[in-house]
């Protein structure tokens, strides 16, 4: 299937959430780290279930600007270390610059949401080409949202967007050509626990020989074979050959693997992948070398013992012998 789209909670920055009204300042980055916050769980508000994204939204709010729940834009980077920071470093946010349609459907793919950077977000258009907001604003005014899919036969991007109403908004599908006409400029990744996918199967692995390569990634008590294929648009019978361990488990994993590392088939192959498998041959051929000799090693240690033992008796008769001799010498010289 063509559409993908994961599972990842809403927020509304604006002061009446549901009917999408009153501004409140510029709260889009303390909407998308409430949004992170609250699918992860990485803060005690998020944890103890009793606290809306959207009091989350104005905790960050006032913890940026001095105790007031309106804001002014701010750069999104401070997400990054926030999350670092109370995650204990289980979290963490890559960038990429100026992404393609590509980076997106990757990100997604890995089962990953991000966020979405932009210069001009009045350029910004939902796929049937309508404007996404109810109120027109002048151009080069910027904003971050939150990525959570992708559908590659509209080219479209699924998007949490919080200056939309929520419920009614969000999720929405954006055009890519408006992501560019609004200048795109960053995919902030969020490498997490996977997320469940709510729209869409994709199968993005050709078959055939694979190079194989590990990306540690970590796999929490309860996650399933499924959801660890799902993400990686692998079947489980795929994930179970390419990875040992998981035959060694149900199809739900315990926690006797917190934190294993998931190898992944790797496409395209890389350019010097010839060299590659050249050099996995030479590694193969050497670790039987050794082998090989190893076991040589051990034959002539045996060998070794086996003449010791052999030659013990040979050295006791040697001395009779040697004593014989003088005896016999010794009466030679008395017979005269």
């Amino acid at each position: 299937m063509s559409r993908r789209r994961l599972q990842a909670v809403k927020c509304c920055q604006m002061t009446n959430a549901k009917a999408g009204t009153g501004s409140g300042g510029d709260r889009c980055t303390e909407a998308c780290a409430a949004i992170i916050d609250a699918t992860y769980k990485i803060g005690p508000w998020s944890k103890d279930g009793q606290h809306s994204v959207e009091q989350i939204m104005y905790q960050f709010t006032e913890m940026l600007n001095a105790g007031s729940d309106s804001s002014v834009p701010e750069n999104a980077s401070w997400i990054t270390n926030w999350v670092s920071q109370n995650s204990n470093g289980a979290i963490t946010l890559q960038d990429t610059v100026w992404p393609s349609f590509q980076d997106v459907v990757n990100c997604i793919n890995r089962s990953h949401i991000a966020i979405g950077g932009f210069d001009d977000y009045a350029s910004l258009r939902l796929i049937d080409g309508s404007n996404p907001y109810q109120w027109h604003d002048p151009p080069n005014l910027g904003h971050v949202l939150i990525i959570v899919g992708y559908d590659t036969e509209t080219q479209a991007v699924i998007v949490h967007d919080p200056l939309r109403a929520d419920p009614d908004g969000q999720p929405a599908d954006y055009s890519w050509a408006s992501f560019q006409a609004a200048r795109f400029h960053d995919l902030v990744e969020v490498y997490g626990p996977m997320l469940p996918v709510l729209e869409g199967e994709v199968s993005m692995v050709p078959k055939g020989p694979y190079i194989l390569y590990t990306v540690g990634r970590e796999i929490q008590s309860g996650t399933t074979l499924q959801q660890i294929a799902d993400s990686f648009g692998l079947t489980v019978a795929d994930v179970k050959a390419i990875n040992p361990w998981s035959a060694a488990y149900n199809e739900t994993l315990s926690g006797a693997i917190d934190g294993a590392e998931v190898k992944l088939p790797g496409w395209p192959q890389p350019a010097n992948a010839a060299e590659i498998a050249a050099l996995q041959q030479q590694v193969a051929q050497l670790q039987a070398q050794l082998q090989q000799n190893a076991a040589t090693l051990a034959a002539l240690k045996a060998d070794t013992t086996t003449v010791a033992a052999a030659l013990t008796p040979l050295e006791v008769q040697v001395g009779s012998l040697q004593g014989a001799e003088a005896a016999l010498q010794d009466m030679e010289k008395k017979l005269g």
